[in-house]
């Protein structure tokens, strides 16, 4: 009995960590299965705990994932891909709001309001203040034709 409780737990354990992974990479289950050449019930019952993977199974689906397959049964490389996943994310923050300051630097130098600078840029004012505070990308396109407009076409280049 208690073997059989242990494979239960270890069960559910590698199904959500497969869970984890799978949504960190941005995959859908429909799309894991197919990937996995199974039916997407079977790619949920695993995520369940239901049914066991094979090894093979396993270290495909940590291949699609991105992540080692070490992720699943050491806790140290758990934590380390999620420090690595954190700080990217971060990096990322930092980015947009650097981002956005430059742009109402930008937008403040050119002595334009908010709603001036969103009409020549052709967004709405709730959008630039998104922008502006780096709580939104700017997408690649949009941050170009805004350096345009601006006359900053080569500030955006080091951000």
């Amino acid at each position: 009995m208690e073997q059989l409780n242990r494979e239960m737990v270890r069960r559910k354990m590698v199904g959500s960590l497969l869970r984890h992974a799978r949504i960190s990479s941005g995959r859908s289950q429909v799309e894991m299965a197919a990937a996995l050449h199974v039916p997407k019930y079977r790619y949920a019952q695993w995520e369940q705990g239901k049914q066991d993977l094979s090894m093979a199974e396993l270290t495909s689906a940590a291949e699609l994932c991105g992540v080692s397959l070490r992720y699943f049964f050491d806790d140290a490389v758990r934590v380390e891909e999620q420090v690595q996943e954190a700080a990217l994310v971060v990096t990322a923050r930092v980015k947009h709001k650097l981002t956005g300051a430059l742009l109402r630097q930008a937008r403040v130098s050119a002595g334009l309001s908010q709603k001036a600078c969103a009409e020549r840029l052709g967004i709405t004012s709730r959008r630039l203040v998104q922008y502006e505070t780096g709580q939104v990308e700017i997408p690649e396109g949009q941050l170009e034709m805004m350096g345009h407009k601006l006359g900053l076409a080569g500030v955006w280049q080091s951000v």
